[in-house]
């Protein structure tokens, strides 16, 4: 009954906690990047020391954002942005962000702002510094775009002091850690105001054309008689010797084109329809295929999985997905892992898939689904998932092992992942390096 919820399972490993996700003190921003086909997202989780760095906004409390206080900090967070000016005197404090695609300056449009007022409770680890605790604000603009983007050039304009910083005369500029998604990769970047700009490009080859061919499915046998149309052709014969062929003269041929015309209409108006399935005795076998076929089938539909998930737009991933799973263990894996995976919170890590390893895989049993007499096949499969989290500046990988079993089935679109049953899971711990034997004296 939980055959369904192995792929969520699978992956929620790379996902940590939202309560685990703390500010660093100090002026400090978590800065995430994605572009898609259509639009350049950028989300910034800052604190309120960062935000007033960039910006000039007027609060009654220094460490606090009033209600009344929200709207300015939104209209002014959105011109450093690149946004329109919000009055006669720019409100940015230094230089605002630019962003270019495809060599033109491109203006944001605002998805998402919010203040985010966690209680001191909620921030465990953080009890003796009283900065962790600050408000944050979550800023999340999108730069559209008419066509897929080839090149895209970042420029962040203003650095906050961090004046927390330990041992300093003179308060450092704080830089700017920030995490591109992009063409099925993830990159981590970091704008220092010598180094402002970051340009990215395109792959050479697009996302779409990374997933592994997988191998045709196989013929299915027919299961039902065309019984109407066959009854339609037979009834046409007929009128022909009987109607037609006794007509004299001319006639005849105007009388055997019109009778051949409406028969033609009639059997393929019934050609789906009036159908009597195939006995079992005259039905053809299915064609069924061998251990190497199996192995050939279903190692590509397991990696393109994860290659689904490389997509960061949600209708590409449901898309992608598709390509190696059916039914309802499509939409359980696209609900649960989407969520999980890619929807995240504010301020929470953000996971990536980035390597996948088989390294046994059984073929258990091939046989006609007699159901649906279709070719299915049940595979004992191991693997390794190497992933890496990032959050809040700072990134580590993971190594996780599993085995399950797979039930691939022969559908319509072709060979697909219909059922999977968890066997085993357990955490990889990194090798240590063997110590060096020790000079002779």
């Amino acid at each position: 009954m939980h055959r369904y919820r192995i792929l969520p399972w699978l992956l929620l490993w790379l996902v940590l906690p939202r309560a685990g996700a703390h500010a660093k003190p100090g002026a400090h921003a978590d800065v995430r990047i994605s572009i898609t086909r259509s639009a350049v997202r950028v989300e910034a989780l800052m604190n309120l020391r960062f935000a007033e760095g960039l910006v000039n906004w007027s609060r009654s409390v220094r460490d606090e954002v009033a209600l009344d206080e929200e709207a300015p900090g939104r209209a002014a967070l959105l011109e450093y942005f690149g946004g329109p000016r919000t009055g006669s005197t720019p409100v940015v404090v230094n230089r605002p962000n630019a962003l270019v695609i495809d060599l033109v300056l491109t203006s944001p449009v605002l998805k998402e702002f919010r203040i985010l007022r966690p209680a001191a409770e909620n921030r465990p680890g953080f009890v003796e510094v009283a900065q962790a605790l600050w408000q944050q604000v979550l800023v999340v603009v999108e730069y559209p775009c008419k066509a897929p983007p080839r090149s895209v050039s970042f420029v962040w304009g203003t650095y906050p002091r961090d004046f927390l910083a330990p041992d300093r005369d003179v308060a450092p500029l704080s830089d700017v850690e920030s995490i591109l998604v992009a063409d099925g990769e993830t990159r981590s970047i970091v704008f220092r105001e010598t180094e402002p700009e970051y340009v990215w490009h395109a792959a050479a080859i697009p996302l779409a054309e990374r997933f592994q061919p997988v191998p045709a499915a196989l013929p299915v046998p027919q299961t039902t008689w065309p019984v109407l149309s066959v009854a339609m052709g037979l009834v046409g014969g007929i009128l022909w010797f009987t109607w037609v062929g006794r007509t004299p003269g001319v006639q005849r041929r105007s009388r055997g084109v019109d009778l051949a015309m409406v028969t033609t209409v009639l059997v393929g108006v019934t050609w789906h329809i009036g159908r009597m399935a195939v006995p079992e005795w005259v039905r053809r076998p299915a064609t069924l295929p061998g251990h190497a076929e199996a192995l050939a089938i279903f190692q590509p539909l397991h990696a393109n999985i994860y290659r689904a998930f490389d997509y960061t737009d949600e209708g590409e991933i449901y898309d992608a997905l598709a390509r190696s799973v059916d039914g309802a263990l499509l939409a359980r894996t696209y609900q649960d892992i989407y969520r999980s995976l890619i929807l995240q919170d504010e301020g929470g890590a953000l996971s990536r898939v980035k390597s996948v390893q088989l390294l046994t895989t059984e073929v258990e049993r091939v046989a006609i689904n007699p159901t649906q007499r279709t070719p299915e096949l049940t595979l004992n499969a191991r693997w390794q998932v190497e992933g890496v989290v990032y959050h809040w500046g700072h990134s580590h990988s993971r190594l996780n092992e599993y085995r399950a079993r797979y039930t691939v089935a022969s559908v319509s679109q072709g060979w697909r992942i219909v059922g999977v049953e968890p066997l085993e899971q357990r955490r990889v711990d990194p090798v240590a390096p063997a110590a060096l034997p020790k000079p002779s004296p």
